[in-house]
């Protein structure tokens, strides 16, 4: 036991250095593909607009940040809970943990889950539901 922990920790040897870069997934990517990746909105890394207009969202988005960008000014009391992020959000609105697939439809958005992981809400895709969508 003991030895094996001493020798793999001996071997890591974690230390800061003030050189030290945290990479984003981008730098991850480009080292991998080798050529710079274009992620979609450059100001939000964790927001991507697609082609037909929703929205692939990563659940840590904060939830000021999510009512900054679908322009929404007030939620009510109902709509907000003890949460910091849209995952946060979607499990308070869905009442449990939920499953990639389900949705639920929130004013004039449909908020589908499309990646868990975990219990942890990973990927969400936002759209705009048109008047004739029934809740």
């Amino acid at each position: 036991g003991d030895v094996g922990r001493f020798r793999i920790n001996r071997k890591l040897k974690l230390t800061t250095a003030p050189d030290v870069k945290v990479l984003t997934k981008e730098d991850i990517l480009k080292a991998v593909v080798g050529e710079e990746i274009d992620s979609g909105d450059k100001t939000n890394p964790y927001v991507v607009q697609r082609a037909d207009g929703s929205y692939l969202i990563d659940g840590t988005l904060l939830i000021d940040e999510f009512k900054e960008l679908f322009k929404i000014d007030t939620m009510s009391e109902d709509e907000t809970g003890n949460y910091q992020t849209l995952a946060g959000f979607t499990i308070n609105q869905m009442g449990k943990i939920p499953t990639a697939g389900q949705f639920f439809d929130w004013r004039n958005l449909r908020i589908e889950v499309v990646d868990m992981d975990g219990n942890r809400v990973d990927k969400l895709l936002i759209s705009q539901r048109t008047p004739t969508e029934k809740k």
